[in-house]
């Protein structure tokens, strides 16, 4: 027995005996969206790997930074009077050969 109009708007059980669920409308619209991205991106396929390459490069260099940052702050936090230990350098000349 075929389920009516009536039956689908409700969500009636079906014939099977599980609920029918109606979709809803917001499942339609980011199907509509996501194609419509999609046709987008295809249409200017350059300027979406210039703009991909960038955005990946940009986020890079943002973590590299945010993780070197970080192991200065682990590497000085852990030590106690951290703000009392200085660095000494020395420098050598070098003598080119004659």
């Amino acid at each position: 027995m075929p389920e009516s109009r009536e039956d689908r708007k409700q969500g009636c059980n079906n014939p099977a005996g599980s609920p029918s669920l109606p979709i809803p409308n917001y499942l339609f619209m980011f199907n509509h969206y996501l194609k419509t991205i999609l046709r987008n991106l295809w249409k200017g396929r350059v300027f979406t790997v210039i703009n991909m390459t960038g955005l990946s490069a940009g986020l890079t260099c943002c973590m590299l930074i945010l993780l070197y940052n970080r192991m200065k702050q682990v590497m000085t936090g852990s030590i106690k009077n951290s703000n009392d230990i200085y660095r000494i350098t020395a420098t050598q000349p070098v003598q080119m050969g004659r």
